[in-house]
């Protein structure tokens, strides 16, 4: 995706762009392919619609019938056994509904409706949900790793390994997952890269402007919790503007989009719910057990992001190397994913989000660790090395972590919603050989986790992939082609 006044000071020429998005077109169909054969294969062992999805697919009707209230259509759905629904079911158990003072309307924001209407317009309901799910997920990964690319003037081999990493098994099953969750981090992502091209390049372009414009309105529609991310990454934008000496018509452009959108949203709440931030939630309180769940969602072995999808701890390297070129960039990623995270990990009366997949409540921080990844690859190049190597390592990891889902041993779903007691040997992990060391965050009162030590082993773990990551961005420090000492 070019940009004017790029890293190399020159326009792109339309014949460029052209080819960028035939290449991205082709890329975006084959990708949907594969990912629609994971969804078939997932479902085939047992992941079908599951917590809050029949809702989102439901309340995308109503949307289509140009009226919010869900009960004609849930009631519909359960007559004509749509999505899987037995003939005596009840409402109440179909949807998670709200009965305000203009009807019954979905629990949820409407931004995840809205964003599927189309799809289910077709009539498929669930497949077209998913298909919908599948084909924005990925536009928006590609477009990440388009953007990540010019940032960091990736190479050809560097673009492959960015995309390597993007092929994470836990990733590409949170892709096809009725769910906000994963899309709010691509959202913020396409932000957060937006910003730091100004940042970088000291220009301000209408394209920067629009993904920008367009991720912080749409954010608090997806979950009234995105506020907080939104609000940050328009007051970074801002800032980066100011900077760069351009002039203030696109901050204004940028804040008086988001504010009118922000607008419309408190009136849907106030006018469905009788409250401005929609269904009433209790507050946040930090306690123990909300530290304990924010662990989880960071290091625990069923929900946690460096455990799903470990590499993002490149990312967190790529954050720390770029610290002092890009600080409004890296601040506004540090502090709306922080926000985010503790949001959802002191979210204790449904922890994990109930019945959902293992890990969902950290889904929406993977998309900008993974954008910032490049960062250190393009370090990687420019120290000289060869990306095959660690590309190897990288691939081999994956198929060890989608092997136990190949051979139908994985446990997809939050282990807390479907035990409530604790029998760790019953429940299998991410990783076969290693489970039994990586420590769990599902029982109240462990605050740090069971195994006690488990959190010592992940912490060193995860201290010498940091410091390998460092260290093999120097042309020096290591053979250039050791497989041993990469591994």
């Amino acid at each position: 995706m070019g940009d004017a006044g790029g890293t190399h000071g020159g326009l792109y020429r339309p014949s460029r762009i052209g080819r960028e998005l035939l290449v991205c077109s082709g890329v975006l169909v084959v990708a949907v392919g594969l990912e629609v054969l994971v969804a078939w294969f997932i479902d085939s062992n047992g992941v079908f619609l599951s917590g809050d999805e029949p809702t989102y697919i439901i309340q995308a009707q109503a949307f289509l019938h140009l009226s919010p209230q869900i009960l004609s259509v849930a009631k519909a759905d359960i007559s004509a056994h749509a999505i899987s629904l037995p003939a005596n079911a009840h409402v109440s158990s179909v949807a998670e509904s709200f009965i305000g003072p203009h009807g019954r309307v979905g629990l949820f924001e409407p931004g995840m409706g809205l964003l599927l209407m189309l799809f289910v317009a077709t009539g498929s309901l669930y497949h077209a949900a998913v298909v919908g799910v599948l084909v924005v997920n990925t536009a928006g990964l590609i477009l990440i790793h388009r953007r990540a690319t010019m940032l960091t003037s990736l190479g050809r081999r560097g673009q492959v390994f960015l995309a390597v990493m993007l092929a994470a098994p836990a990733l590409l099953i949170a892709i096809s997952q009725i769910y906000p969750d994963l899309f709010s981090g691509v959202l913020i992502a396409c932000a957060i890269l937006e910003i730091a091209v100004v940042e970088r390049t000291g220009k301000v372009t209408w394209c920067s402007s629009v993904v920008v414009a367009g991720s912080i309105a749409c954010l608090p529609w997806l979950q009234v919790k995105n506020f907080a991310p939104a609000i940050l990454l328009l007051a970074a934008f801002g800032v980066a503007v100011r900077r760069s000496r351009c002039p203030w018509r696109f901050t204004a452009i940028v804040g008086a989009l988001g504010v009118v959108s922000w607008f419309l949203l408190l009136a849907y709440n106030l006018w469905y719910f009788n409250h401005l931030l929609g269904f009433p939630e209790p507050p946040v309180h930090v306690t123990a057990t909300g530290v304990e769940y924010t662990l989880g969602l960071l290091f625990g072995r069923d929900q946690g992001l460096f455990v799903q999808v470990p590499f993002t701890l490149i990312g967190v390297v790529g954050l720390w190397l770029v610290r002092k070129q890009l600080p409004i960039a890296v601040i506004a990623t540090v502090s709306s994913l922080v926000v985010v995270l503790v949001l959802n990990g002191t979210y204790i009366v449904n922890p994990y989000g109930g019945g959902s997949l293992a890990g969902r409540f950290m889904w929406t921080l993977i998309p900008a660790l993974i954008a910032w990844a490049a960062v250190v690859l393009a370090r990687w190049e420019r120290a000289g090395r060869r990306l095959l190597t660690p590309a190897i390592v990288f691939g081999g990891v994956w198929i060890y972590q989608a092997i136990p889902i190949l051979i139908g041993e994985h446990n997809y779903f939050n282990v807390f919603a479907q035990l409530r007691l604790w029998d760790p040997p019953g429940v299998s992990g991410w990783w076969p050989g290693l489970d039994r060391v990586l420590p769990q965050f599902d029982l109240p009162g462990q605050t740090f986790g069971t195994p006690t030590f488990g959190l010592s082993v992940e912490l060193a773990i995860a201290a010498v992939v940091i410091i390998a990551a460092c260290q093999y961005s120097r042309s020096g420090t290591f053979a250039r082609l050791s497989l041993v000492t990469m591994g």
